[in-house]
């Protein structure tokens, strides 16, 4: 096809395949994060402690406009130091989905941070956890995060 009638014209028609289906223009709506996810935390430490953390669980989301929470139980955390945290339970707080795709929660209190981005099939999100422990000095531990349903 060749665009005679000025680049108005053939941006319109390029752009008539986008969006949704081409009935409308902008971003694809939020994403929603509603349902049972099983995530791992990987490679959480800090400089100089020499070891690094994992935990691995599940979580139970909900979604109301941009905001969510819920539960999660976490099957196990372990440290290469020896330490075992074991099992538990917990809450989901403070989510939030902005940017269309990104995430932003925190496991029980706001010293268990996670930010990230959901994938373009809505199955899989992942990005970066920041841990504060406040057990004396405050250490901060960082690592990544994945999650899929």
């Amino acid at each position: 096809m060749r665009c005679v009638r000025g680049l108005l014209a053939c941006a319109a028609l390029a752009l008539g395949g986008c969006g949704d289906g081409g009935s409308g223009f902008g971003p694809p709506p939020p994403v929603n994060v509603t349902g049972s996810w099983s995530f791992n935390i990987r490679n959480l430490t800090t400089a100089g402690l020499g070891f690094s953390c994992a935990v691995a669980g599940t979580m139970q989301l909900s979604q109301t406009g941009a905001s969510f929470g819920g539960t999660y139980h976490a099957s196990s955390f372990t440290c290469t130091n020896g330490f075992n945290g074991g099992s538990g339970d917990g809450t989901v707080v403070n989510g939030t989905v902005y940017a269309g795709d990104s995430v932003h929660f925190h496991f029980d209190i706001e010293d268990l941070d996670q930010h990230g981005v959901v994938s373009g099939d809505r199955n899989t999100m992942a990005g970066v956890s920041t841990w504060v422990a406040t057990d004396g000095m405050p250490v901060t531990l960082t690592g990544n995060w994945t999650a899929h349903r």
